[in-house]
């Protein structure tokens, strides 16, 4: 009989708590997706940098079984609350504690085991579109092709085991030790008020907005120890500010009686008062890990955002190797290039220092600007020619007479008020027009640091030497391997001078994606993974929570309809609880998340971040993605709420 009922309350439980069990369901999908990502073998061979992945992606999941753990254990003594009174008929009836312990644990595990199954199915078509999302960032054709993973269902199973066990373990270590009595009362225990009306509201109000502002400030200086600092008082915000909320709604409305009985203005914050006296903890909490999903997801989007553009901005070379001038003995690469690589083009040529760092310095006035070299760069425009015409650039003309800038797209609107006339080589010259396509300027060893002066051929002559560099464009893009080769050569050749000077500078287009295609599944897939978590975890709770009420709530709005409240207006004071409800835990984390975000935008190097509209849309973006989520969750409670509040 007793497992009979275990079957009957899992079903039960399942329907009653279909948000707490879709939120399992995905989150053991997401699992398997990224085991299964960690443990593929094809996904492993892309890159020597994939190495890494199984120690980050195991390190995320340490923290998503922690949060999902939390997610479980809260779940669980909420429905144990509930049920309280269920449970204690149970046992005033002549069943045994352990008994009714037992039977919570089965029907929990039932529940556990139904959504760790659909979510292994579905963890598939995760696979498949992280798989595809990998491949895609490395040019790589996809199939479409279910695969059995058993040691990734083997570590999703382990996880789930471990998540459900220790929760229901300790709820069923709780129901053996609790009296009838204490079983009856438990659905009328909560929180606690923790400031009553006795105490200042008003101080802790404003010291947890302090608290906030400072907070956020902190974390903006990236430096560690302020930062640790900055996120403690970003915490305690949190609490502070639904806690004291709390306490301070009717305070707030006994000095302004006409806004109190305006509309549906008592019964929405008497409510709402009421409902934060009981879980401001829970609310912090929830305001804290929303504030943890936009940093990570804002985060991920700004680190993708870098390596797409350093992909783009690096080099448009095959092949790039650029060594300081007069210590450029290349013989060791040409024979292994010749060997092993088909070359369509090539130039050697080289850079030139100019007399001084008079352009540098009025970039540097103008702009984010950092200076590498200790004089403006100079190239012959003959070697400008041919380099635009090995990377299909339409040609520049320039007169004798004239030199032109070329430079990264940052630098342009600095660069455009700059007609100075230039010396070089004795050569008086005047501007003749200014370029910005890609030109290998984003690196250290480039062609300039950001922009360089191309002069007429005889304006070099007598110049001291900057650079020698080989560009080349290859038939098929620079293999791996072949690619480490060079790299190996590179280091022997450091290794011999004996003089770190002599480090030449390598990049390889190919190369470059690779690199920056692993990048983007060790840093940015995790963080999304996290962000999305966190979010599914937060939402979670707080509709539980809401939706708990759903039958205190349909009373209060029964009465109202037939005192005379028409249903026009009891859904509009439903719409409003439920707004304040919802949006009051996703405010403040929004507000810290644009300005850190927009912080953080700063710290990346200049040209990353190309204009402030750029970053507005990435912390768009971002907004965006949180809230694509968390409204479906809103939707799906919104609907639930109405249903069971409305009048018939």
């Amino acid at each position: 009989m007793l497992a009979k009922l275990s079957m009957r309350n899992a079903k039960r439980q399942a329907g009653d708590y279909l948000v707490y069990f879709i939120t399992i369901v995905l989150a053991a999908a997401l699992i398997f997706a990224f085991n299964a990502l960690v443990v593929s073998s094809e996904i492993r061979t892309l890159s020597t940098y994939m190495d890494s992945l199984t120690l980050i992606v195991g390190m995320a999941s340490v923290v998503v079984v922690i949060i999902l753990g939390w997610l479980v254990y809260y779940t669980q003594r909420f429905m144990l609350a509930k049920r309280s009174r269920e449970l204690a008929t149970y046992i005033l009836l002549g069943v045994e504690n352990k008994r009714v312990a037992g039977m919570f644990l089965t029907e929990n595990l039932v529940v556990g085991a139904a959504a760790l199954l659909l979510g292994l199915i579905g963890g598939n078509f995760i696979y498949q579109a992280l798989r595809a999302v990998v491949f895609s960032l490395f040019d790589l054709p996809y199939i479409f092709s279910f695969g059995f993973y058993p040691a990734a269902v083997g570590l999703t199973a382990a996880y789930f085991a471990a998540i459900f066990l220790i929760s229901l373990l300790l709820c069923r270590r709780r129901i053996r030790k609790l009296s009838i009595r204490a079983l009856i009362e438990m659905d009328r225990i909560n929180e606690g008020e923790v400031l009553d009306k006795r105490k200042p509201r008003k101080k802790i109000f404003t010291a947890s907005i302090v608290c906030g502002i400072t907070g956020t400030a902190l974390l903006l200086t990236r430096n560690l120890g302020l930062g640790i600092l900055g996120s403690f008082l970003i915490i305690l915000f949190c609490y502070g500010f639904f806690i004291s909320f709390s306490s301070g709604v009717p305070s707030f409305f006994d000095k302004r009686p006409v806004q109190k009985y305006k509309g549906g203005t008592l019964l929405i914050f008497r409510s709402l008062s009421t409902k934060l006296a009981s879980i401001g903890i829970t609310m912090g909490t929830i305001a804290l890990l929303f504030t943890a999903a936009l940093l990570t997801e804002g985060a991920a989007l700004l680190f993708q955002n870098q390596f797409n553009q350093n992909e783009t901005l690096m080099t448009g070379f095959d092949l790039y190797i650029a060594a300081p001038a007069g210590n450029a003995d290349m013989t060791a690469y040409e024979e292994y290039i010749d060997e092993n690589m088909e070359i369509t083009s090539q130039l050697r040529y080289t850079t030139y220092n100019a007399k001084d760092d008079t352009v540098t310095q009025y970039v540097k006035s103008r702009t984010d600007y950092w200076t590498y070299f200790d004089y403006d760069q100079l190239m012959g425009y003959s070697d400008y020619a041919a380099l635009r015409a090995m990377l299909g650039y339409e040609p520049a003309a320039m007169s004798e007479n004239e030199y032109i800038v070329h430079c990264m797209d940052h630098l342009k609107p600095a660069l455009d008020g700059y007609n100075d006339k230039l010396v070089a080589g004795g050569i008086e010259l005047t501007q003749g027009g200014m370029y910005n396509e890609v030109l290998t300027q984003f690196t250290w060893d480039g062609n300039g640091r950001g922009f360089i002066l191309v002069v007429p051929d005889r304006a070099v002559d007598g110049q001291t030497a900057s650079l020698d560099i080989w560009a080349m464009m290859t038939a098929q893009p620079v293999d791996g391997k072949v690619y480490q080769g060079i790299q190996d050569l590179r280091d022997e050749r450091s290794n011999l001078s004996g003089d770190p000077d002599i480090y030449d500078t390598l990049m390889s287009k190919a190369g470059l994606k690779e690199e920056y295609a692993s990048l983007s599944a060790l840093v940015v897939f995790p963080l999304f993974y996290l962000a999305l978590v966190l979010i599914m975890a937060a939402a979670t709770i707080l509709t539980i929570q809401f939706l708990s009420d759903a039958g205190k709530y349909r009373r209060q709005f029964q009465i109202l309809y037939d005192l005379g409240m028409d249903k026009r207006e009891i859904r509009g004071t439903l719409n409003r609880q439920f707004a304040i409800f919802y949006g009051m835990p996703v405010l403040p984390p929004m507000l810290i998340c644009i300005v850190f975000m927009f912080a953080l935008g700063q710290a990346f190097d200049a040209g990353i971040i190309i204009s402030a509209a750029h970053l507005w849309g990435i912390i768009g973006f971002s907004l965006f993605l949180f809230f694509a989520i968390y409204l479906l969750y809103v939707a799906a409670a919104s609907h639930s709420m109405k249903k069971a509040v409305l009048p018939d």
